[in-house]
């Protein structure tokens, strides 16, 4: 298989949309199963950092200016450090 020729995008076009389809489930699941409750704050940031990711990717594959790329990872590595302090703070939590 060569990787060395033009990627088809929409393979991550497909990729995000999937993504955003998980999110509304996700909200509404959280919404209407009441025992189970998924709170926003327990899959948002673990969400927005494998969208940010996701579009970094995209980004670079389609030729996209190489501060775009980094704002993505940047903002892919930001909402990654947000996930793991509130989970962080739910374990201390839940130890005391």
């Amino acid at each position: 298989m060569d990787l060395s020729g033009p990627w088809p995008l929409w393979w991550l076009d497909l990729a995000l949309a999937v993504m955003a389809a998980e999110a509304l489930w996700l909200s509404w699941r959280g919404r209407r199963h009441a025992p189970a409750r998924l709170a926003p704050r327990d899959w948002l940031w673990c969400l927005l950092s494998g969208l940010a990711l996701l579009l970094a990717m995209r980004a670079a594959l389609a030729g996209a200016a190489l501060p775009v790329v980094g704002a993505c990872l940047a903002a892919g590595g930001l909402c990654h450090l947000m996930d793991l302090r509130g989970r962080l703070a739910r374990a201390d939590l839940t130890r005391s």
